[in-house]
């Protein structure tokens, strides 16, 4: 048993006969209890019925994830079924896979309330989670029905089993609260939270939540949650702080927020924040200093928050940067007190998405970062064709980013460009290493492939991928894209 567990290839085998095997299985529920308990008898002779129960939990918590990556990617959340719930429709299979999906607790531990959740299969899915950690999902598109009320009324009381929670609602209202019902609640497990508000109704006051949160690292604060409410941020290691309305916050309020944690690692912020037109950036006179910050993530609207950050800051751990929607002279008063401003000596990553920069934009970075070893152009060359020019002629005496190893940028069958700067690094002893192209096309088929093939790694990408790694995975991180 244990070697079949742990043996990959039988797995994926195993996930793959499921796969086609089950629509077939399913149909029986749409045709009479007779043909049901008919084939239900059929599926149990099954060889997948052969599986130890340990296995087959592992294949359909697989194919759980399967269904709700595409929920994530459709954000189709509010259509979501309990009929159609791939751990319900495994229940009606045979007699085997239902004794083996009622015994995997994990299998039912994701709530999500929306309008069209009962009641009755919300308390299903709390008596079978079986006191595992909750993953619960809000969400409020309109006006709250009191059947949305009566289910976040009845998820209350399970808030120490919360590992997760998510509250995505177009409004807050004095007169039927979402969030402010949270308030003061111990939720001892939670590790990941995540609250979006998009308007305000009646007389509301921020409020400060959970009496206990102690494994609290992840937080996202966006729209009008970034006023309302005080999420305990002593142990947050990520921190998004989305500002998609035009209402800032104090920038007193700002550096609380960024150094109340002493292990701040992650730092993603989504508009200008504070309001340059009352109080400006401080910069240099008064940064802020967040030593073990790594990853920092920047997209402005008027450009203040740019060198506002980057002038403001003391990093010395930083080792990644994204920008996005940077222009020209948002960069400006960075680079005027480049020299006077903290040095980010650890840069290694720089990502640049849907920039709009000059000549002496680009070249400024270069010196600003000089020890950049991974560069992304997202999406690359219409954009961005001065980048790629710099990076095809440089100067001798004057090389962009000596470290600079892996190049990743979004191509169309023209890869000439990419050809160019791969052959100029390698003439001044600069080479790169990795090159990795965004495109749906095989690589194969792109002009320069094979001469590209035996001189650099070459991979492909559709997205940027997750963040602050690339193989994170949260549904709610949609502004960067």
């Amino acid at each position: 048993m244990d070697a079949a567990i742990s043996n990959p290839t039988a797995l994926l085998h195993t996930e793959t006969t499921l796969r086609h095997a089950g629509p077939k299985f399913l149909t029986g529920r749409r045709n009479g209890d007779l043909e049901l308990e008919n084939r239900r008898a059929t599926n149990k002779c099954t060889p997948i019925c052969s599986l130890p129960p340990e296995l087959l939990a592992r294949i359909f918590r697989l194919g759980q994830l399967l269904q709700s990556e595409e929920l994530d990617d459709n954000d189709s959340y509010s259509e979501r079924d309990g009929g159609q719930s791939f751990e319900v429709l495994v229940t009606h299979v045979n007699s085997y896979f239902r004794k083996t999906a009622l015994g995997s607790p994990v299998l039912w531990s994701s709530i999500i309330i929306t309008s069209s959740l009962s009641s009755a299969e919300m308390c299903t899915y709390l008596s079978r989670a079986q006191g595992v950690g909750l993953s619960v999902r809000i969400e409020v598109s309109s006006s709250i029905l009191p059947l949305t009320t009566k289910n976040i009324e009845t998820i209350i009381p399970y808030s120490n089993q919360y590992r997760q929670l998510v509250i995505n609602s177009s409004s807050e209202s004095s007169a039927q609260p979402i969030i402010h019902r949270f308030r003061g609640i111990a939720m001892p497990r939670l590790r990941y939270l995540s609250i979006s508000v998009n308007a305000a109704e009646g007389i509301l006051f921020p409020s400060t939540a959970f009496t206990e949160a102690p494994q609290l690292c992840v937080v996202r604060l966006r729209g009008l949650a970034l006023t309302l409410f005080s999420p305990p941020l002593h142990n947050v290691t990520t921190l998004h702080l989305d500002q998609t309305k035009l209402i800032p916050i104090l920038f007193s309020t700002f550096r609380e927020m960024v150094t109340a944690s002493s292990d701040l690692r992650d730092l993603s912020v989504y508009g200008e924040i504070i309001d340059t037109t009352m109080v400006k950036w401080p910069g240099l006179a008064d940064p802020i200093n967040i030593p073990t910050l790594r990853h920092l993530r920047i997209c402005g609207v008027s450009g203040d928050v740019y060198s506002g950050l980057l002038l403001g800051i003391v990093a010395p751990s930083l080792v990644s940067i994204v920008l996005k929607g940077i222009r020209e002279l948002d960069l400006l008063p960075f680079t005027a007190a480049r020299h006077q401003s903290p040095q980010f000596l650890m840069l290694q990553d720089l990502v640049l998405i849907d920039p709009n920069l000059t000549v002496d934009n680009y070249t400024e970075l270069f010196h600003a970062f000089p020890s950049v070893s991974s560069f992304t152009i997202h999406p690359g060359y219409e954009t961005s064709p001065e980048i790629l020019q710099l990076l095809s002629n440089p100067v001798i005496g004057s090389i962009p980013w000596t470290e600079f190893r892996t190049f990743s940028i979004v191509v169309d069958e023209d890869l000439d460009d990419v050809v160019a700067i791969v052959k100029r690094r390698l003439e001044i002893g600069y080479p790169l290493e990795r090159v990795r192209l965004g495109t749906v096309e095989p690589l194969s088929t792109l002009s320069h492939f094979k001469w590209l093939d035996n001189n650099v790694t070459l991979e492909s990408f559709i997205s940027l991928g997750g963040w602050p790694e690339a193989d994170a995975r949260d549904p709610d991180d949609t502004l960067f894209e």
